[in-house]
């Protein structure tokens, strides 16, 4: 019996053993059982190019001649194992003494066939290097050994074997708990100051697991998987590679993977004027993420200008893509361990250059490359469905100041003065209007009176008998920078022995979300 566990469920597959011989020959093929390798074997259910545990058998020719067998694998998922010539010939290999005997042949999607010569005794025959297509299947997935039988041109006797299908895993994601580091969100960001990535620990922080400890791969090297199964041992994405050539077609090392497993930051919605940063490397404690150029490029990113950490996101239209390139040195570990990983985004801006009203940018965390052709390029994957996170939003620059009572009536006038003291009160200089709604008797239409724009450093003044003829009530002004103080001076009959006079400072309403109760006023 053999067991692929896997993260992906499909329907069965067999795998039938035909014979020709000339002289007399008699073969006899025991049941195929799942090699031991790294035990048992469960794929990437975003995998395209997923490698399937080894299948082992050996088969007994009893007589004097060579018997020539034709092996013929089915597997009920898409075979995608990589492509070498051009009449169908792979990188699945049947191996025999730890040597590729035979070179699998791809017919339609499901089968592969491999033309052996058997020689008299017993042959142990090891199936490697079978990919399949894990995201596009669904279900339980068994195996079966049957249909073993002897050709009727010849007197080989291959000994019929039958077996019930076998149960063989349970799908599992290669990456999961995507999500956004809260802690790490800062909300007090500002449209009217500049941000550098020295002033900050993190703009956002992505976090994410891998969903099995070996769902993370390294490439692999002609050097490294030389040896049958070193690519199970050795968790790589390139399986075994022969030390020669293929024995049909195929250069030597012609099937090393193009990459080890990468894992790509895709970010949208990022203002116009924001220039986004990631670090050039991020660690687990077992195994690295490296940045790289791109998903079908393994050279490692550049630093940004200045900053030697980090690695610029190429941004076009407020969108684009962060790649990291995984590796490992503590191969036992990272294999017994799932992984998590966290990495910080930083962002540099001007002051004044996030439009108003900008919403967060997202980033949304997947297994890379995405829709490359597999067959063709090892490792493939389908685009993640790890929801986006959203990082931290720019605020306006404003201040609203209340002014409890003011007056124009029976006599008394009230004099308003708003001073912009963003100069010196440790922020950027900032400018802008004041929109002063009136609340009370004869109060104008809501928005009508609109300062010209108060330069930092100076102060608007302005009688209420100017600007709301008749009003008795209360006034609220809003800003559109930080740091506004105002000051209203009620009066009556100045210069006069009657004359009267009072002052007050307008006091500062700090922002608060909707439907929240508690208000705390300040000067």
């Amino acid at each position: 019996m053999f067991n692929f566990t896997k993260i992906f469920g499909v329907a069965g597959a067999v795998m039938v053993f035909t014979g020709l011989a000339y002289g007399q020959a008699a073969v006899s093929c025991n049941t195929a059982t799942v090699s031991v390798d790294q035990g048992n074997v469960i794929v990437r259910a975003e995998g395209q190019a997923e490698q399937v545990s080894n299948v082992t058998f050996t088969c007994n020719n009893t007589g004097a001649a060579v018997a020539n067998l034709t092996v013929t694998d089915n597997v009920s998922a898409a075979i995608t194992s990589k492509a070498l010539g051009t009449t169908g010939y792979t990188e699945a290999v049947l191996v025999a003494g730890g040597v590729p005997v035979s070179q699998g042949q791809l017919n339609g999607t499901n089968q592969l066939t491999f033309a052996v010569s058997l020689a008299t005794g017993l042959t142990t025959f090891t199936v490697t290097n079978v990919r399949v297509n894990a995201s596009a299947t669904t279900g339980t997935i068994t195996e079966m050994l049957s249909g073993i039988t002897s050709s009727a041109s010849g007197p080989a006797v291959i000994t019929p074997i039958t077996t019930a299908p076998v149960s063989v895993g349970t799908p599992l994601p290669g990456l999961t708990n995507v999500k956004l580091v809260t802690s790490s969100v800062p909300t007090n960001l500002v449209l009217c100051t500049a941000y550098t990535p020295a002033q900050q620990t993190g703009a956002m922080s992505l976090s994410f697991t891998e969903g099995f400890g070996d769902a993370f791969k390294s490439a692999g090297t002609a050097g490294t998987n030389g040896v049958l199964a070193s690519n199970f041992t050795g968790n790589t994405e390139s399986g075994f590679v022969p030390a020669g050539a293929f024995p049909t077609a195929g250069a030597a090392a012609a099937n090393v993977a193009n990459s080890g497993t990468k894992v790509k930051v895709t970010f949208a919605n990022v203002p116009a004027g924001v220039t986004l940063y990631v670090p050039l490397s991020v660690p687990s404690g077992q195994g690295t993420l490296t940045l790289v150029a791109s998903e079908t490029s393994s050279t490692p990113a550049t630093a940004a200008t200045g900053l030697p950490l980090v690695g610029t996101v190429a941004l076009t239209g407020g969108a684009g893509t962060a790649v990291y390139e995984y590796s490992t040195a503590t191969l036992a570990t990272s294999i017994s361990t799932s992984e998590s990983f966290t990495i910080p985004v930083t962002f540099s801006v001007a002051a004044n250059t996030v439009p108003l009203n900008a919403t967060g940018f997202t980033a949304a965390v997947s297994l890379a490359p995405v829709n490359a052709a597999p067959g063709t390029t090892i490792p493939s994957f389908v685009a993640g469905t790890a929801p986006a996170v959203t990082g931290p939003t720019f605020a306006p620059c404003s201040t609203t100041l209340l002014f409890p009572y003011a007056v124009n009536t029976f006599g008394y006038d009230t004099g308003m003065a708003i001073s912009n003291t963003s100069t010196g009160a440790g922020a950027t200089p900032q400018s802008g209007t004041c929109t002063l709604n009136f609340y009370g008797t004869g109060a104008p239409a809501s928005g009508s009176a609109v300062t010209a724009s108060i330069a930092s450093g100076t102060t608007y003044a302005q009688s209420v008998s100017n600007l709301a003829p008749g009003f008795q009530g209360y006034v609220i002004a809003t800003c559109q920078f930080q740091y506004a103080h105002g000051f209203a001076f009620i009066s009556s009959g100045l210069g006069s022995s009657a004359g009267i006079a009072e002052g007050y400072l307008a006091l500062v309403v700090p922002s608060r979300t909707a439907g929240t109760g508690t208000e705390t006023l300040s000067q």
